[in-house]
């Protein structure tokens, strides 16, 4: 809710950087039924967390598929996002990365900015283009159609999880 995903989006069409969500990777395989996204899916749908090596593995193979290219700006949206995820990580960029220097940006925001902007989010259906908006004219997120994306023209919807009582 602090805007992460959407000043990413930005950095990535205005300065070329890359961006790696997790979110995203974890769709994706699901989507393409890989091994990878079979167990990402029986662990949603048994309630439970994704491990942590699971999403590390996940994030350093498509590091890797990227070449070095892609780690001269990239965002990491989503992850790390536990301390074993971090340290797990971090030992991962030491092996095969030595070189690579990392920047840190915190976002901070209260509770109930969070909640205001979460509970009135919206998104484009299409799996390709997934843009973000507002549904408060106010906030300069909106669609210029009601629930039309910008982008690419699909519905716009909103996430089970962007709703006031489950924010």
């Amino acid at each position: 809710g602090a805007g992460k995903g959407s000043l990413s989006h930005k950095c990535v069409i205005r300065l070329g950087w890359k961006q790696v969500s997790t979110g995203d990777l974890c769709r994706r395989h699901i989507q393409g039924q890989t091994d990878i996204g079979k167990e990402i899916d029986f662990a949603i749908k048994s309630g439970k967390l994704v491990s942590d090596s699971l999403i590390t593995n996940m994030v350093t193979e498509w590091l890797f598929e990227q070449g070095s290219k892609a780690i001269e700006s990239l965002i990491l949206d989503g992850y790390p996002r536990t301390f074993k995820q971090a340290e797990m990580f971090h030992q991962i960029l030491q092996e095969q990365f030595p070189s690579l220097t990392i920047k840190l940006i915190k976002l901070r925001i209260p509770d109930e900015e969070v909640i205001f902007r979460l509970s009135s989010r919206t998104m484009c259906s299409n799996k390709d283009c997934q843009a973000v908006y507002s549904m408060h004219e106010e906030s300069g997120l909106a669609p210029k159609q009601i629930d039309v994306c910008d982008d690419c023209g699909s519905d716009l919807g909103r996430r089970t999880d962007d709703h006031e009582e489950t924010v």
